[in-house]
């Protein structure tokens, strides 16, 4: 079996003989494959004056700048793959969606929850709890609330046995001090997921928030003991021992 150097050797022979595209796209692979995003990226973006210009071409060497760090140029990069379609085009769809991702990862987030509603508008109801998710997150972080928890709740409808989005959901109430309906969902996780401490800590915090402090101190001790069952579970595998932590110290901080 060839190994990718070998593989590159033969075709960098091969581009020396021919500069096929072809073959240059197969070279920008391997020197993806690589891990030479750099040199990547140059191969493929020496393709968008050939016949194989494309959005495919433009979304992989725009890939190779996310890997460098470089969001600007992949940015670039992905709103060329965007013009290669028509107004109706609904195939522009994972490039739109591709170019919310990087545009979250370069905390653009507004821009990314426009590319978002975008995609949503073409794909229609084909989408998952991830992209909820998702959306949510960037939402979130420019402080959309409503929408925010609009999303989280549809990706609870999608996804009702994730306890993951009813934790995401209760945190977002506490933020916006929502703290009936952050109880509610916390009470439903705590049926769903009775195993995860988070949900005993997050439903603790949301007690205290509504000044409820016997309630508050009633879950902080719930979570305590389920991070213990966790630490006894790992102590047998650590040589030294480890201090106890006490129900008092646990909850300390409620008085």
């Amino acid at each position: 079996m060839l190994s990718y150097d070998n593989a590159l050797a033969q075709i960098d022979k091969a581009v020396s003989i021919d500069a096929n595209p072809l073959y240059i796209s197969y070279k920008a692979d391997m020197l993806f494959g690589l891990h030479r995003y750099n040199d990547a990226a140059t191969c493929y973006e020496s393709l968008a004056v050939t016949d194989m210009r494309g959005a495919d071409i433009f979304a992989k060497g725009a890939k190779c700048h996310v890997m460098m760090g470089e969001h600007d140029k992949a940015l670039a990069l992905l709103d060329s793959a965007v013009c290669c379609f028509g107004v109706n085009d609904k195939n522009v769809a994972p490039y739109i969606l591709t170019r919310a991702i990087v545009k979250s990862s370069a905390k653009r987030y507004r821009e990314a929850v426009r590319d978002m509603n975008s995609y949503e508008e073409i794909v229609g109801g084909m989408l998952t709890a991830d992209f909820y998710y998702m959306r949510e997150q960037a939402e979130l972080n420019c402080k959309m609330y409503q929408q925010a928890l609009n999303d989280i709740e549809t990706a609870i409808d999608l996804a009702p046995g994730n306890v993951l989005y009813y934790l995401e959901k209760g945190m977002l109430c506490y933020r916006v001090k929502f703290t009936e309906e952050g109880i509610r969902t916390m009470q439903k996780a705590c049926e769903i997921a009775p195993e995860v401490a988070d949900v005993y800590y997050l439903l603790g915090r949301l007690y205290m928030q509504q000044g409820d402090k016997e309630k508050a101190k009633e879950y902080a001790k719930k979570n305590y003991r389920k991070n213990r069952e966790k630490r006894l579970a790992l102590i047998q595998k650590i040589p030294t021992p480890i201090k106890p932590i006490t129900i008092d110290k646990a909850t300390r901080h409620i008085t």
